[in-house]
């Protein structure tokens, strides 16, 4: 025990900890219940927003397509799909702004695809 002089010193320690910890059990604390529920706060419907302002971007994007300003359009089409995205859990949290998601990408894409079909026809 010559080479360990912290041995002893360790038990006294542990054991003064392990007595302090089982001594300090007084009466156990009383929570009081609540005297009233608490009313909720109602959360306002961000849906009808989001649908409105995707729908006016998506909708500016198009009139920009149709008069061929295609930057324009396209900066139209992913603002469009920006809000969607925003949606507070992504577009995908609540099924209308999933679906006018789609509806989105189906409305981008089909003029997207048959401009580049017209394209490679009219080349090849």
């Amino acid at each position: 025990m010559a080479g360990r002089p912290w041995r002893g010193v360790t038990c006294v320690v542990g054991l003064a900890a392990l007595l302090a910890a089982c001594a300090s059990g007084g009466a156990p604390a009383r929570v009081r219940a609540p005297s009233r529920p608490a009313t909720p706060v109602p959360v306002p419907d961000l849906v009808p927003a989001v649908l409105a302002e995707s729908g006016a971007r998506l909708e500016k994007g198009l009139a920009a397509a149709d008069e061929g300003h295609l930057d324009r359009a396209r900066a139209e089409f992913d603002a469009a799909i920006d809000t969607l995205l925003s949606y507070p859990g992504g577009a995908y949290a609540e099924p209308r702004v999933a679906e006018a998601y789609r509806r989105a990408l189906d409305t981008i894409h089909l003029p997207a695809c048959e401009t580049f079909c017209f394209w490679s026809v009219r080349r090849g």
